[in-house]
């Protein structure tokens, strides 16, 4: 059965429906587990070549890095945040570790990902520097929305967040709110990417200095869903109509 949250799988489908950031994958046969151990696997330094090719061919770090399948954000500056390419081994290494040990089977890593890191204005930072700029994720079934939410729940911020002014719940808040306008267009580009791919998707959003782009898909019903209140839309003045 085919992987179809592997992001090899879904991101040449959509790549040309909507904006999304430049990337690279890579494949590898590479036994990776070894390296967990402290031994480097006989393909190790093919693969390490391979992913300096696709950094290179990126303009170089720093850039986004992933498996197909996780990026492990929460920990931002130690795994998915290249800020330099001496640091890749180290950054692969604790990809695969934290790969190895989600869930009980863990997740897939024979595919790695090269992303360019998108501009963006963060309201905050958190998760060892990860920047907190508006993202929202739909939810599309057959073609059609039938879910948005904040990306960033409240309760992802309680334990772990580093803002020095200790206004992030102020900050969280106000990035919360989508505006009409922004909801009518993406929802017109999760339907295109909805309609495209057929079945049931998580679509995430990332506002940045270029507009909206996006940066992640898996299926519907294995991505995380919650309410929000009163998260949304912002009223238009009074007596204004959506074109």
């Amino acid at each position: 059965m085919e992987d179809i949250t592997n992001l090899a799988y879904w991101y040449p489908k959509v790549k040309h429906l909507v904006p999304t950031p430049k990337t690279e994958i890579v494949e590898t046969d590479c036994n990776l587990i070894e390296i967990l151990d402290g031994e480097a696997p006989n393909e190790w330094r093919g693969f390490i070549e391979d992913m300096r090719v696709a950094i290179g061919r990126l303009g170089g770090c720093p850039v986004f890095l992933r498996t197909g399948h996780t990026s492990n954000k929460h920990e931002w500056s130690d795994t998915c945040y290249l800020a330099d390419v001496k640091d890749l081994g180290q950054h692969i290494y604790n990809l695969v570790e934290f790969s190895e040990c989600v869930d009980m089977i863990g997740l897939p890593y024979k595919t790695w990902i090269v992303r360019e890191l998108l501009p963006v204005k963060p309201v905050f930072y958190a998760f060892k520097g990860m920047p907190i700029t508006q993202e929202f994720r739909y939810f599309v079934k057959d073609g059609e929305v039938d879910h948005r939410q904040p990306y960033w729940p409240p309760e992802a911020f309680l334990k772990s967040y580093s803002n020095a002014e200790k206004e992030w719940e102020k900050l969280l808040a106000e990035i919360s709110v989508l505006d009409k306008v922004s909801d009518k267009e993406l929802t017109a580009m999760t339907e295109k990417i909805g309609k495209a791919l057929g079945g049931y998707w998580s679509v995430d959003w990332l506002l940045t200095d270029r507009g909206w782009y996006m940066t992640d898909m898996a299926e519907g019903a294995m991505s995380y869903k919650w309410q929000a209140e009163g998260f949304y839309l912002e009223k238009l003045p009074e007596g204004k109509e959506l074109e």
